[in-house]
């Protein structure tokens, strides 16, 4: 089933976006753009599809990690194979959201009640970085990730050797369509692929999801959730698993 996914994906990148050159299958260049480029394909968890199906959806990518390419499926696996107590913010709020839905499937329930309070830490990375044993069963192993917006502003995150600056991972400038039917049609297609039982986006910007996407997601019996981003330090004690799937996490009904 996971190599079928992995298939499926690939066809539909060539067929939406590099068939037509509109994205460079190589660089990834955004052929009407030349400072966005696609970043990286979506991340399947080895283990995707053997337990509940949880797609976690980002609003734009962050960070474009592999200069002068495409982040391939393969080069994904790092975030389930790297040691979970140096993960960052962002992937320690995607362990305990695939934690939080998976919890009864890998019976990880003890594990859960020990770590969603402040015992460890204020923090989803800083709980992962000081719990004395993590579980066997990795949550990361069996979600997908992918993100909305597709592209990103080349370099951005890494520092601009002409002024020395950092381009700023703040994500409002690459949160845009360069061709709104094309990356729409791309999203809905993804979905398809993945078949997901509950879909949980990582920004509230998701609260307001167009009208005529949230129809559809809900009339294939998809559950949507939606949440700030996990690296969002400015919710007083947002972080820490309890308050953020008691407080902050929202279901998408209607």
């Amino acid at each position: 089933m996971l190599t079928e996914i992995k298939k499926s994906i690939l066809n539909i990148y060539e067929e939406i976006l590099f068939k037509d050159n509109f994205v460079d299958r190589n660089t990834g260049i955004v052929a009407t753009d030349k400072t966005r480029k696609l970043a990286t394909y979506p991340y399947v968890g080895s283990k995707y599809g053997k337990a509940k199906r949880i797609l976690i959806v980002g609003y734009d990518i962050g960070k474009d990690e592999t200069p002068n390419e495409i982040q391939t499926l393969e080069n994904r696996s790092d975030i389930e194979t790297n040691n979970l107590r140096g993960v960052n913010p962002h992937i320690g709020g995607t362990y305990f959201t695939g934690l939080y839905f998976l919890k009864d499937d890998l019976n990880l329930n003890e594990f859960w009640e020990d770590t969603k309070s402040t015992k460890y830490g204020k923090t989803f990375n800083s709980i992962l970085r000081k719990v004395p044993i993590h579980p066997s069963e990795n949550p990361l192993s069996y979600i997908a990730m992918t993100n909305f917006f597709k592209y990103v502003t080349i370099g951005r995150g890494e520092r601009n050797p002409e002024t020395n600056e950092i381009i700023s991972r703040r994500g409002d400038f690459d949160r845009i369509f360069i061709d709104k039917e094309r990356e729409i049609n791309l999203f809905l297609t993804e979905i398809e692929v993945l078949n997901p039982e509950i879909i949980f986006f990582q920004s509230k910007g998701f609260q307001d999801l167009d009208y005529k996407i949230k129809e559809h997601l809900l009339k294939k019996g998809i559950k949507l959730f939606y949440a700030y981003h996990p690296s969002d330090y400015s919710r007083a004690g947002g972080n820490i698993p309890e308050n953020y799937f008691s407080k902050s996490t929202f279901e998408i009904v209607k």
